[in-house]
C-alpha cells in the first residue's frame, strides 16, 4: 500500500493488484478532506487512514463510495461522523447484497471450486471480522458538485457499467478522475450488473472530461490512454465471445 501524490492536494492510496479485492482509494485534502472509497476490511482501511494522516490533519469530513462492492466500502465505519455520499442504487445494494459473514461462509463452503479457491487465496490477508455496513446517506441521482474550499468535485453517475450504482469523481481544476471500478488499469476488469454498451458510454464520458490523470479502482494510476486501452479490451472480449458463442 502506497500513498501517491497526484496534484498539490490530491492523493491516491494504491494497493498493488494481487487479485480479488486489492482496490485503490483517493483523498482530496481540502475543505475538511474528502476520501474516495474505503477498503475491504478494517485493518487495511486503518492503514489507509494512517497514510492520509501524513498529508491531511484530522479525520476527513466527507467520504464518497463509487459503488457498493465490499472492497470499496466495507471500511466505511471507520469514518465516524463523516458525510458519506453515494448513488442511491449504491446505498440500496450495499444493504441488500452479500454481507461480510455471508462472504466468508461462501468461501468456506465452496472451497472445492477452483474459482472460489483462487478467490480464497487472493483474499487470505483480509480480516472480515468486526465489519458493520454503513451505507451512504447523502444520495446522488445523476450529478452532484461538492465544494471543497473553492475546489469543485463533480460526482457523476455513469452506471450501470461495473455495477448499478457507479459514480466517478471529477476534479476539473486538477484534470483528475477517480474512476472507481469503471476504470481498471493493467489488470483484468470484471462487470457485474451493466452492459458493454453502458460501460463504453461511461468510458466515453470519462474521456470527454479530458483527464490528465485517472485513478482506477484497481491497478496503477493511468491517463486517457489507459481509458482507451480498457475500451479496446472490452471490445475484444465482446467480439471474441460473440465469435465463439
Amino acid at each position: 500500500m502506497e500513498l501517491e501524490r497526484v496534484t498539490d492536494d490530491v492523493y491516491a492510496c494504491i494497493q498493488e493488484d494481487r487479485g480479488w479485492g486489492w482496490s485503490n482509494s483517493g483523498l482530496v485534502a481540502r475543505g475538511g478532506g474528502m476520501v474516495v472509497d474505503t477498503f475491504w476490511d478494517l485493518p487495511h482501511t486503518r492503514r489507509m487512514i494512517d497514510l492520509y494522516a501524513a498529508v491531511h490533519a484530522g479525520p476527513a469530513r466527507r467520504l464518497v463510495n463509487t459503488h457498493h462492492n465490499g472492497d470499496h466500502c466495507w471500511g466505511n465505519q471507520l469514518f465516524e461522523g463523516a458525510e458519506i455520499i453515494g448513488h442511491r442504487r449504491c446505498a440500496h445494494a450495499m444493504m441488500h447484497d452479500m454481507t461480510p459473514a455471508q462472504f466468508v461462509e461462501l468461501l468456506r463452503t465452496q472451497s472445492d471450486s477452483p474459482g472460489f479457491a483462487i478467490m480464497a487465496r487472493d483474499t487470505a490477508e483480509f480480516d472480515f471480522s468486526g465489519i458493520e455496513l454503513v451505507p451512504p446517506t447523502t444520495l446522488v441521482d445523476e450529478r452532484m458538485t461538492v465544494d471543497l474550499d473553492g475546489k469543485p468535485a463533480e460526482l457523476i453517475y455513469v452506471g450501470p457499467a461495473h455495477t448499478e450504482g457507479d459514480l466517478i469523481v471529477h476534479l476539473p481544476e486538477d484534470g483528475v478522475v477517480f474512476g472507481g471500478d469503471v476504470i481498471w488499469s493493467s489488470c483484468t476488469p470484471i462487470g457485474w450488473e451493466g452492459t458493454y454498451e453502458n460501460w463504453w458510454a461511461a468510458l466515453e464520458l470519462v474521456l470527454s472530461l479530458e483527464p490528465r490523470v485517472v485513478v482506477p479502482g484497481h491497478g496503477p494510476i493511468t491517463d486517457a490512454d489507459g481509458v482507451r486501452e480498457l475500451a479496446r479490451y472490452l471490445h475484444y472480449v465482446r467480439d471474441e465471445s460473440a465469435a465463439h458463442h
